[in-house]
Formats: structure tokens, C-alpha cells, sequence
């Protein structure tokens, strides 16, 4: 599970109220059914699809499981016009989801094929038994525990 956390963190997230170029409004892409729909999120963790693939584009492991798994129809929701971004996003979103599932953590996709999670879902874990729910969600949250958010700009204090 260690293993897992690791690469949980090292994944290139933005953090939504430290950037104000992220929306609050986002196209997220309902998996049932297999509509975008329009929702407003408070805080939330993103990664968007293009940088997932550069994060990825040179890691072993992800190599490997993209070229095992690319006959698999699993998160293929033809989302870009594309066929070849379309393939190599939702390959890497289907690598994440294998890791966020390990950890049981909830997640949206938007309609690039980038990942969001809210900072709630992790603070909903951080409460559990689990300490490696605590490590995670202090390592997103914490510049938001210390900063007070009056609109797009950050107050630092106590």
C-alpha cells in the first residue's frame, strides 16, 4: 500500500484554490450515463489529461500497461476527437483508476480525460482508521488549512 500512496502523491495534481485559471465549473463525464454534465466543485485536487500523459510518458510500468491493455474497451468513452490522444488519455486515466481503487478513493474525469478529486472525498477518508488516508490528505490540503480563501487571492494567518 506505501508503494501505492507514493505514486498517489507524485502524480502532477493542481490544487483548485491555489490556481484561479482552474474553473470551479467543470465538465465532468457521468460513467452511467455516459453524458458530460455541468458541476460547480468547492475545492478539489486536478490533474488534466495532458499532463498525465507527460507525467507518464516516459514511466516504465505505465508503458507496460498500456501496451497490455490497449485492446481494452475499460474507460474508453471516446471523449476527444482524436483517436490517438483519445487512446493514450484514457489508458492513463485507466492506470490511475487501478490506483485510486486501491485506495478506495472516489474520483471524476472530465471531458479531456482529466482527473479530479475532491478534497472532501479526502478529508471523509482522512477521518477512517487508516493513517495513510491522514498522509494523503495532509499532503493535498495542507496551504489550504493555513490560508484563508477570500476570492481568488489567499490571506495567510493563524
Amino acid at each position: 500500500m506505501s508503494n501505492i500512496v507514493k505514486e498517489f502523491k507524485r502524480l502532477p495534481f493542481i490544487k483548485s484554490w491555489q490556481n484561479s485559471y482552474v474553473s470551479s465549473e467543470q465538465q465532468i463525464f457521468n460513467t452511467e450515463t455516459e453524458q458530460l454534465e455541468t458541476r460547480v466543485l468547492e475545492d478539489f485536487i486536478y490533474v488534466p489529461g495532458p499532463s498525465l500523459i507527460r507525467f507518464y510518458s516516459s514511466d516504465p510500468k505505465f508503458l507496460a500497461f498500456r501496451n497490455d491493455h490497449k485492446y481494452d474497451p475499460d474507460w474508453n468513452y471516446h471523449l476527444l476527437p482524436d483517436k490517438s490522444d483519445n487512446e493514450n488519455r484514457r489508458l492513463a486515466v485507466f492506470f490511475v483508476a487501478q490506483m485510486m481503487e486501491a485506495l478506495e478513493i472516489q474520483f471524476m474525469i472530465d471531458e479531456g480525460y482529466g482527473i479530479l478529486v475532491e478534497i472532501g472525498e479526502l478529508a471523509r477518508l482522512a477521518k477512517t482508521e487508516n493513517p495513510v488516508y491522514k498522509e494523503i490528505f495532509l499532503h493535498f490540503s495542507i496551504p489550504k488549512a493555513m490560508a484563508k480563501r477570500n476570492g481568488l487571492v489567499e490571506e495567510w494567518g493563524a
